[in-house]
């Protein structure tokens, strides 16, 4: 798709997928996402563990350099 403009309506990770040197993500946004992570509802043990994964990525730091260096936020 030469000269292709692409509209932040996707988070920026996604769009960098479809880069090349005739595409250009503009900088507007239309309103923030949010993320999620789904599992069978059944499997609370995994649920746990996610819940707590993400709450120590929240509180080292962690996640908020992952979201940087993605773009996505």
């Amino acid at each position: 798709m030469p000269g292709l403009l692409l509209k932040k309506f996707s988070d920026g990770s996604i769009l960098a997928g479809y880069l090349d040197d005739s595409t250009t993500i503009l900088n507007d946004r239309f309103a923030p996402q949010e993320y999620g992570v789904a599992s069978k509802k059944s499997n609370t043990a995994l649920a746990k563990t996610v819940d707590e994964v993400i709450a120590e990525m929240k509180k080292n730091g962690e996640l908020d350099k992952l979201i940087q260096k993605w773009g996505i936020k």
